[in-house]
């Protein structure tokens, strides 16, 4: 399992790919992380100067996680973990008045490719009716995509 700063490098990494890939005009500069289990991830503002909040989540096997960090295992069983992770984030609450994004981004740590990862999560933000996000993205091998807008 990650400790909690390699956790945080690896999500404002991927943030800063996705930021990358999208072209959205985000102030690097201005991103900080913020704490609490309550609160997205990262807090930034655009070239505007609008606020705005991204929470990461990684489409991530456990198993697949395990193996490459223990090679020695030789093999494991997995299973696509996008629906529970997406539903889990769906569901969750945040403390803050800010715009939240949630990216949802693959990281080489699922069998799982994007044409399978993609309408799972459409599925997953179609079957909900009340979510904390703005936008949902999913970044993956393949590039961006804007999977739901709200407003």
């Amino acid at each position: 399992m990650a400790s909690d700063d390699e956790k945080n490098r690896n999500e404002r990494a991927a943030l800063e790919r996705f930021l990358d890939a999208s072209k959205l005009l985000i102030e690097r500069s201005s991103i900080r992380m913020l704490a609490g289990n309550s609160q997205p991830d990262f807090a930034c503002h655009d070239t505007a100067g609008h606020e705005q909040a991204f929470e990461m989540t990684d489409i991530c096997a456990e198993e697949v996680a395990e193996l490459a960090a223990r090679p020695e295992i030789g093999s494991v069983r997995t299973a696509d973990p996008t629906e529970r992770i997406v539903r889990n984030k769906m569901h969750k609450k945040y403390e803050t008045t800010l715009p939240i994004d949630l990216v949802c981004y693959w990281d080489a740590r699922t069998m799982s490719t994007d044409d399978m990862i993609l309408p799972t999560i459409k599925s997953v933000v179609n079957s909900v009716s009340e979510h904390p996000f703005r936008h949902i993205w999913f970044h993956g091998e393949e590039g961006v995509h804007l999977v739901a807008s709200v407003g």
